[in-house]
């Protein structure tokens, strides 16, 4: 399976940035390009992965696999979640504040509905 990942600080692609992915019986490694994006092939049997920084010493657990339909409110919140943008007790009736607030990041009418604009908008940034 192929991963793709665009690795984002304070809404800024990190470029160039070493990385190391590691599952049950292996690692893979390489460096983001100038967008911050990086694309490896993993084993289609993992369902977890950890991702390493070095250079920053940071270390995330990546769930694969684990998204709704970007149409869905919970597909949706699992993306905004995923860039930094909501937090994980934002679930059900606090899905439009998450959504308001990704809005007017993104600088689209501030509907607080998940609407075509939005998707749209979240699609580009997200990838998926």
């Amino acid at each position: 399976m192929a991963l793709h990942i665009q690795l984002v600080a304070h809404l800024e692609p990190l470029a160039n940035e070493p990385w190391v992915i590691e599952f049950p019986g292996g690692q893979r490694e390489g460096q983001s390009d100038g967008e911050g994006r990086l694309e490896v092939e993993l084993p289609a049997t993992l369902d977890r992965v950890i991702l390493l920084l070095p250079d920053r010493r940071q270390r995330f657990g990546l769930r694969l696999g684990a998204l709704d339909p970007i149409e869905t409110s919970s597909g949706a919140l699992g993306r905004l979640r995923n860039l930094g943008l909501a937090s994980a007790d934002q679930i059900g009736e606090h899905v439009d504040e998450a959504l308001l607030g990704y809005q007017r990041l993104a600088e689209i009418d501030e509907t607080a509905e998940l609407d075509d604009a939005t998707i749209d908008a979240l699609r580009g940034e997200y990838g998926i």
